[in-house]
């Protein structure tokens, strides 16, 4: 697969079937290059909000997952359909955790990937700031 576009077209990329789904692995899969891109534009998005509402930040590092499942059917006759959900971890470094979500929160209404997706897939998104990792590292 390669991409095109006006200022870009430097990415090749072997696709594989995932070996959960009955494939050969070695490659990557839509959901990984979904995972990828979502978490790059929320990343994006999380600092623009930061810096919109005046909200001074450390370091972020976004990671998004993406799982892919059978949706519910509508009725016993329909055919099985896949269906997508995320989840979004914002790490925001020198915020508390109820800033860091209250940024991922913002974040999330801001992305453009959010908004597509909204009220199509299940998505999740989780701010953590200091608090959480100190307490983690077995601080108070």
């Amino acid at each position: 697969m390669r991409s095109r576009g006006d200022s870009h077209g430097n990415l090749a990329l072997k696709l594989e079937k995932h070996p959960a789904l009955g494939g050969p692995g070695g490659g990557s899969n839509p959901e990984e290059l979904f995972a990828l891109a979502y978490a790059a534009c929320f990343h994006s998005s999380l600092r623009h909000v930061a810096k919109q509402h005046s909200i001074s930040i450390g370091e972020t590092i976004v990671e998004a997952s993406v799982s892919l499942g059978i949706q519910k059917k509508e009725h016993d006759d329909a055919p099985a359909r896949l269906g997508l959900a995320v989840t979004v971890m914002a790490d925001v470094r020198g915020v508390t955790d109820e800033q860091a979500q209250q940024l991922a929160d913002l974040a999330a209404e801001f992305c453009p990937y959010a908004r597509a997706v909204s009220g199509n897939i299940e998505t999740r998104a989780v701010g953590v700031g200091e608090y959480e990792k100190a307490r983690a590292k077995g601080g108070n």
